[in-house]
């Protein structure tokens, strides 16, 4: 008498469908990447010109709410920015940093008097940059501050 032995059938991969799977990964991760890099970009300076654009705002309100002149400062080359009154600093935000974006000015402070309105006859730009992406910050020489325009 002849016992018959059933194979029993595997499950799972061979090694050459593991590695096409792997080369079709591999593929489409480079194809994403870039793009992938680009919207953290765009998100990391979007943080940054708000960041900026409330350090402005809050410039303001303490200038109308403690009666006295206050300033912006901006610093290009370590990416930070200062809320100053008085000589004295309120604030230290460092936006190139904690973004990880480059910072150019057009002046390096904005003050605003106690009324709210700013000091100074021209308008400053802010333009923050990380990679291909950029945003730029407005503050009109009324001391309005709005986003300007994007891209590069």
């Amino acid at each position: 008498m002849r016992i018959h032995r059933h194979r029993v059938p595997r499950s799972g991969a061979t090694l050459a469908e593991l590695l096409v799977i792997l080369a079709i990964v591999a593929l489409i991760a480079t194809l994403l990447l870039p793009s992938l890099a680009r919207v953290y970009d765009g998100v990391q300076v979007r943080g940054a010109a708000r960041d900026v654009m409330m350090i402005f705002f809050s410039a303001r309100a303490r200038a109308i709410d403690d009666a006295r002149m206050t300033s912006v400062s901006l610093d290009a080359t370590t990416g930070r920015v200062l809320l100053v009154a008085r000589g004295e600093t309120l604030l230290v935000r460092p936006v190139g940093v904690v973004h990880g974006v480059r910072i150019a000015t057009s002046r390096p402070t904005a003050t605003y008097f106690p009324d709210g309105l700013g000091r100074g006859g021209a308008n400053l730009s802010i333009v923050l940059t990380r990679g291909a992406v950029a945003e730029t910050v407005l503050v009109s020489r009324e001391g309005r501050v709005k986003l300007g325009a994007r891209g590069r």
